[in-house]
């Protein structure tokens, strides 16, 4: 008799690319095994988790938890681009204030839920938590909270504790899984790198013209924060006739403007769809780029650690070309975008399976010395 074992899904609401990663994660090992019950605890919305899984992990396979414990605040921004520094260190001075406190409500979720093993991108608390009740635990990302710490956080006796306690929760884990490109996390001697993790799109460009005749002989350009908010004002945008834009968030959009939401397409063949895509040097949007051979327009994030990993791996992989934020917020000028088109086209195919299996072949490896099966 098969007997379902629960995994709980730790899984950050710092932007939308924790998300994806984690997804695709989620169904190789649904694939794999179907008695897989996934607790999937995050502060995203519902809404957004649902539409990424969209079909492909059976409905009987997991359960939304919506996290209202914000023990994983990621780093507080301002906006897409900007950390807040006084809240970040506010937040985390606050958490750790409370540390003991924190580990003890998750642990008592962790044996509510009748949890087998924990899966945290990245919230190192329930890591800790897990490490107390014996569980087995796995983080897996491209970052870590101690090394934004290290950034953003305070130096002070105060932080000096906060990293500490971030590093040894996150070393009591059985696994890191480091998805490339990544941080070197070199504080820990439990990471494991692995290869990317992402989705790639099916261009539908045709299915998009159809929909849309006044489409067709245009340039199409993805606008995109990766599920972070960018207060953009389009109006003040110069007027590109051969271009229609299509925008993530909760923009006021002028004509010519067109809400992803409203295309009908998934958001990975959006970015396979589009001649180009304008986002902030994050994991999800990056990665899917370079997959799907998007061009791609950035707006550096200063000081983030993983802005030149990131930048360096997405120039060996696709086409680049920065936006300072005066020109973010000034709008692509005809030059801009004709520059960024006329770059040699590169046509180059990636195995995006390959990351994905990797991870949960570790994952499945250490239920088995486990006993989970």
């Amino acid at each position: 008799m098969n007997i379902s074992k629960n995994i709980a899904v730790y899984i950050t609401g710092h932007g939308h690319g924790h998300l994806s990663q984690t997804i695709e994660v989620l169904i190789a090992l649904s694939k794999k095994n179907q008695q897989m019950q996934f607790k999937i605890i995050t502060s995203l919305p519902e809404s957004v988790v649902i539409a990424r899984i969209a079909d492909k992990i059976p409905a009987a396979q997991f359960c939304y938890i919506h996290d209202k414990t914000n023990t994983d605040i990621g780093v507080p921004m301002i906006d897409a681009m900007q950390v807040d520094h006084k809240k970040t260190v506010a937040s985390y001075n606050k958490i750790h204030s409370h540390w003991d406190d924190h580990i003890h409500f998750e642990e008592q979720r962790i044996r509510a839920l009748n949890i087998d093993i924990v899966l945290s991108n990245v919230g190192y608390i329930p890591l800790q938590a897990a490490t107390n009740l014996s569980i087995p635990s796995v983080a897996l990302c491209s970052l870590d909270w101690a090394s934004t710490w290290q950034v953003f956080g305070g130096d002070d006796r105060a932080g000096k504790l906060i990293l500490s306690q971030i590093i040894l929760a996150y070393q009591s884990a059985n696994q890191f899984l480091q998805m490339t490109p990544h941080l070197p996390m070199l504080f820990l001697d439990n990471k494991v790198s692995v290869p990317f993790v992402v989705r790639k799109g099916k261009s539908k460009r045709q299915v998009l013209e159809e929909d849309c005749p006044h489409f067709i002989g245009k340039k199409l350009i993805l606008i995109s924060m990766g599920g972070m908010d960018a207060e953009i004002d389009f109006d003040q945008w110069p007027k590109v006739d051969r271009v229609i834009y299509i925008v993530t968030g909760n923009n006021c959009l002028p004509k010519g403007y067109y809400h992803a939401d409203t295309i009908g397409l998934d958001f990975s063949d959006i970015m396979a769809s589009v001649d180009i895509v304008l986002t902030k040097t994050g994991y999800g949007m990056v990665v899917e780029s370079v997959v799907n051979q998007t061009p791609l327009f950035y707006v550096a994030r200063e000081n983030w650690p993983e802005h030149d990993i990131m930048l360096k791996w997405c120039k060996e992989n696709n086409n680049v070309l920065e936006i300072d934020r005066g020109e973010f917020e000034r709008g692509l000028t005809e030059d801009k975008i004709d520059m960024l088109l006329s770059q040699p086209t590169l046509n180059k195919v990636f195995e995006v399976e390959t990351g994905t299996e990797i991870c949960a072949s570790h994952i499945q490896s250490l239920m088995r010395t486990y006993n989970i099966v």
